[in-house]
């Protein structure tokens, strides 16, 4: 069975304590897990799982909140999932920071870490066309990076 196991490095892979929520994507695309719903807005999540959202992020206080794809995780990571194996992506870990400014449009992306060429085309392209909630500072729209990670495994 292929499966493309993909994780948010601001909510990271599901832990043995924690509830595993995936999403499977028709035919061959694989499944992504991890530890918040995936088809849920940021506003439709529990205050647990907000706080894990949250917890990738050093300085958020009363009135702050990250910015968050607006269709849910899903809108990231069915794309993701759905074209890796006709992308040939190879196994590994992706890692980078999308930087969202304060309308919501994903603006740019820093690549950290990277299995191939075409994991960071797929990647990128997928994020920079995602639409977000804008982040919060102190209660007003703001710029802020959205990071996350993407580890390509077959199973």
């Amino acid at each position: 069975m292929k499966t493309v196991l993909l994780c948010l490095l601001l909510v990271g892979c599901a832990a043995a304590n924690n509830r595993n929520y995936t999403l499977t994507s028709g035919g061959d695309g694989g499944t992504a897990r991890g530890r918040v719903p995936f088809d849920k807005p940021y506003e439709l999540l529990t205050k647990e799982q907000q706080g894990r959202v949250m917890s990738a992020y050093e300085h958020m206080g009363a009135g702050d909140e990250p910015p968050f794809p607006l269709g849910g995780l899903k809108t990231l990571y069915e794309p993701i999932t759905q074209e890796r194996l006709r992308l040939r992506v190879e196994e590994g870990l992706f890692r980078g920071e999308l930087k969202v400014d304060a309308e919501g449009n994903a603006v740019s992306m820093t690549v950290f870490e990277t299995p191939s060429p075409g994991a960071t085309k797929l990647v990128a392209g997928v994020a920079l066309l995602t639409k977000f909630k804008p982040a919060l500072c102190s209660g007003n729209p703001c710029a802020m990076s959205f990071p996350f990670r993407v580890s390509f495994v077959i199973e």
